[in-house]
């Protein structure tokens, strides 16, 4: 299956999708009203943690393709699909939110993790927009992997650094 039938398959069965994103922040707020002040404790910091990953993923995902395609591939906006580029971003913030209201985040198993990838995802991106931008160009008889090795060595520095200064 590529990217482009799982998209295909989505546009039809928009309900599912759509009941999906709306599901994840509610059921996230019953939760919250079931939890109360005890949201810090073990077995609702886990039921946290699968809404999180659940809609972080998705919301991830959407938000690497919506930068790939209005910078990479020029598409123009009003051509986005709304269900499958904003809508899961949308939900992922508003469940966060939501979360954030009962439970503190840090206390919550592999949050870190998730708030990681996303700076990873965006340094990469970023990194590769700068590069397609100024049109750098390396001819080198390095093998690929070094050049792969490098960047990890950056991506690794970046991440250090950025936890000295938060």
């Amino acid at each position: 299956m590529t990217l482009n039938e799982l998209f295909e398959y989505l546009k039809e069965h928009q309900v599912f999708v759509f009941a999906y994103l709306i599901g994840m922040p509610t059921l996230a707020g019953i939760f919250g009203l079931f939890s109360g002040e005890k949201g810090n404790r073990d077995p609702w910091r886990y039921f946290y943690m699968l809404i999180l990953y659940g809609i972080c993923i998705p919301g991830i995902f959407a938000i690497t393709l919506l930068i790939y395609a209005l910078t990479y591939m020029k598409i123009n906006v009003y051509e986005i699909d709304l269900l499958t580029h904003v809508l899961p971003v949308i939900s992922m913030i508003v469940t966060i939110l939501v979360i954030r209201k009962y439970v503190n985040l840090d206390e919550i198993p592999g949050f870190n993790k998730i708030s990681g990838l996303m700076m990873m995802i965006a340094v990469v991106l970023v990194l590769f927009w700068i590069l397609e931008k100024t049109r750098i160009m390396v001819f080198t008889y390095m093998p690929f992997y070094y050049v792969l090795l490098i960047l990890a060595g950056l991506l690794l520095i970046f991440r250090m650094a950025l936890k000295k200064v938060f």
